[in-house]
């Protein structure tokens, strides 16, 4: 499947290969995780269910179950998400449910501070 039409199907999702490089993200998860392409997956994301799933290896063997997932460097923003194998990795499908108003708070927050960052400079 091409990144198009994962993007138009599947806008929050992660790619990543078989060393657990990230290849491309959809657009719906681009605000929360710029810059991650070429990143290691295993540090934008810690998976807290299952136990026990820290490695690409452990991730493939839970294609099509649920996650429970938590993303580093934004406290309290979990996601549920489902995997599915897709040569040479896997493709990572997330949904924000009950954490949306989380992550829109966050996104929020993070752009007044760049904002008010630039406006100091001035």
């Amino acid at each position: 499947m091409t990144d198009t039409v994962l993007d138009i199907l599947c806008p929050q999702h992660i790619c990543y290969d078989e060393c657990g490089a990230i290849s491309h993200i959809g657009p719906g998860l681009r605000s929360v995780f710029p810059n991650v392409i070429g990143a290691q997956l295993f540090d934008v994301i810690s998976i807290s269910r299952p136990v026990g799933v820290g490695d690409v290896a452990s991730l493939l063997a839970q294609a099509g179950r649920t996650l429970a997932i938590e993303i580093r460097g934004h406290d309290g923003l979990r996601l549920r998400g489902v995997m599915a194998p897709q040569q040479p990795g896997g493709v990572l499908s997330l949904s924000f449910g009950i954490a949306l108003q989380n992550a829109i708070k966050q996104t929020l927050r993070q752009k007044c501070c760049t904002l008010s960052k630039r406006t100091k400079r001035r």
